[in-house]
């Protein structure tokens, strides 16, 4: 800096956090992939930028300066927060099972400001206030002196026998009446049942993935990931509003395993006081990558939000793949970041409890939390769903493996609008390119035959890339069709020219996205809380549906508990589990061993 003090420079991106820094240019064929640009920019108000100050690398663009542009490839990419960045991983990663039973241990009064906050974050929102018979620590909240005590873990279940088929009536898609019906509790005990079970799985998680993914060593893992958007009912008839929520999740496309599913919503939160400390420090009126509270949904940028409102792509029904490959890249261009992902209108709105979370600050916090679960892999092959968001997110995270060659990425497009018999049509359209190709036909073929010759049709795709207007990736058509895929475009996004023809091919014949959309799928047809309606689109956002949830945080409960038994419980044909195909558990978990972690 010289003799410049810092009081007559203003910040050019926002400051690393915990060694996070995640602004710099996405091009992974850029010599500036990964390298960050300067800290300071320049003097304020006073004119052009000092020479030295200057960054040869970059330039800011946009309005008041949020995005920054790449002078050697002159790609643009929006600013972001590390901080928000940070608070994400942090929030996502796995607790310490001794520190879990005072995370959620608040002020049950869901309109107290204190609501959500754990007593453990400071003694100025709570006292002691004494003990229970059974000896539980009692405590009193300052604020609205309501006195409660830890009753998720050290009170004793007055009919511990039901808890096992509570667990079984939850991830088989038994509604809430109906559960309660057959096991002779009210809602309030479902829901404590509920809570209590969260912080069981939690814990068992934890100590499981932490000792054994942790120190999963393979040569070689290939990852898909996926968003799926839940919408929550609505708790006013007079205010028919919902409020919308998006999940990303990644899993194994060998052994099915889901490494993570993460909402964007933090239930530790109060609006009224978040909002209330962001106007206290001018939050909203700094540039929003420079914002303390940045990754949040505030009441200003909702309603900035609603005054110019977002129109999801509409693609027609049964129309060609790259037309919709094509229409997401518009879509993305139209936006004034493409990384978000959130339509808002007047149709949605924030929640009462809790704080929605900018969807792609909870997709970085995703990655980054994979990429220190997956450092003693080898290599890391991830098969993105077209997505600037997720893209931008893992190129973040794994920058540095992306470089080593120790990571690669792919865009991968299916069809998912067919019907069954529009499936099975495009499914012997496949075989009958297969045959026309090999004068073998695809059945009769054994599976080292079948592999060779779609590796040589894949190869062959190579020679006729469909490009589109603006775009660098290219897209290539896969040979290699299943029913739950039954049309697949491919774009090899960290392509460093260092492979050969063969290796690419075989790399794009196992691009695929089944692993993470089954689970979704199974997720659907055995939690009630994530069943979809009948309609879907936007006119699902105005329509009553009376298995989801009223609170936002059941989201995330369930999506633990369910994660949880589909990883160690759920047994596939195989007879396997997806933790057994992983090589961290020998056999299926009993449940009693997560109910009574």
């Amino acid at each position: 800096m010289g003799k410049i003090s810092c009081q007559e420079v203003e910040l050019a991106i926002p400051l690393d956090e915990e060694g996070i820094q995640v602004n710099f240019c996405k091009n992974p064929s850029c010599q500036n992939f990964g390298v960050k640009p300067n800290i300071y920019y320049g003097k304020k108000n006073k004119g052009r930028s000092p020479s030295h100050l200057i960054d040869p690398l970059y330039k800011r663009v946009g309005t008041n300066g949020t995005s920054l542009h790449c002078k050697a490839c002159n790609t643009s990419t929006t600013l972001k927060s590390n901080i928000a960045v940070s608070e994400e991983v942090q929030r996502l990663s796995p607790s310490k099972p001794q520190d879990l039973a005072s995370i959620s241990l608040s002020c049950p009064t869901p309109s107290c400001e204190n609501h959500n906050l754990p007593v453990s974050s400071s003694s100025k929102l709570y006292q002691k206030f004494g003990t229970t018979n059974s000896g539980s620590a009692r405590y009193r909240c300052k604020s609205c002196k309501k006195t409660f005590t830890d009753s998720k873990r050290t009170r004793k279940h007055r009919r511990p026998e039901i808890n096992k088929q509570f667990l079984l009536h939850l991830v088989n898609k038994s509604p809430v009446n109906r559960t309660c019906e057959i096991l002779d509790i009210s809602p309030d005990t479902y829901y404590r049942k509920l809570d209590w079970l969260y912080e069981q799985a939690k814990g068992f998680a934890c100590e499981r993935e932490s000792k054994f993914l942790s120190g999963l060593k393979q040569e070689r893992l290939y990852l898909c990931t996926d968003r799926q958007v839940h919408i929550s009912n609505w708790t006013h008839r007079k205010d028919k509003q919902n409020c919308e929520f998006h999940a990303v999740g990644t899993a194994c496309n060998t052994s099915s395993y889901v490494f993570g599913w993460d909402f964007n919503f933090d239930p530790n939160l109060q609006p009224t006081s978040v909002e209330g400390d962001a106007r206290a420090i001018g939050d909203p009126e700094k540039s929003k990558p420079l914002r303390r509270y940045a990754r949040l949904w505030l009441k200003q940028d909702y309603e900035e939000a609603i005054e110019t409102p977002s129109e999801e792509p509409k693609i027609a029904q049964n129309s060609f793949l790259s037309d919709a490959v094509r229409c997401q890249y518009q879509s993305e261009n139209h936006r004034d970041d493409i990384e978000s992902v959130e339509y808002i209108n007047d149709e949605v709105k924030l929640p009462d409890n809790g704080m929605l979370v900018h969807n792609e600050y909870t997709m970085y916090g995703h990655f980054f939390n994979l990429n220190k679960l997956l450092s003693n892999v080898e290599k890391v092959r991830f098969f993105l769903d077209q997505d600037s968001g997720i893209k931008n997110a893992m190129f973040s995270a794994f920058h540095d493996r992306i470089v080593n060659r120790t990571a690669d990425a792919f865009y991968v497009k299916t069809q998912k609008s067919y019907n069954n018999d529009e499936k099975d049509k495009a499914l012997r359209d496949a075989k009958y390119r297969f045959y026309l190709f090999s004068n073998i036909k695809y059945d009769s073929a054994d599976f080292v035959t079948r592999k060779e010759i779609l590796r040589q049709m894949m190869a062959e795709s190579f020679l006729s890339p469909k490009v589109f207007k603006g775009v660098q990736e290219q897209w290539f058509e896969s040979p290699q069709v299943t029913k739950a895929e039954p049309e697949k475009m491919i774009a090899y996004l960290t392509d460093f020219k260092d492979y050969d023809t063969e290796h690419l091919a075989n790399l794009h014949l196992m691009a695929s996205l089944h692993a993470i959309d089954r689970f979704f799928m199974v997720s659907r047809r055995r939690v009630n809380f994530f069943e979809r309606s009948i309609a879907s689109g936007s006119n699902m956002r105005r329509i009553w549906h009376a298995y989801s949830p009223y609170k936002p945080e059941n989201y995330i409960k369930c999506a633990e508990i369910f994660r949880l038994f589909y990883n160690y419980c759920l047994l596939g044909r195989d007879k396997k589990t997806p933790a057994m195909r992983l090589g961290v558990a020998k056999g299926a978990v009993d449940l009693e061993k997560i109910i009574y972690y």
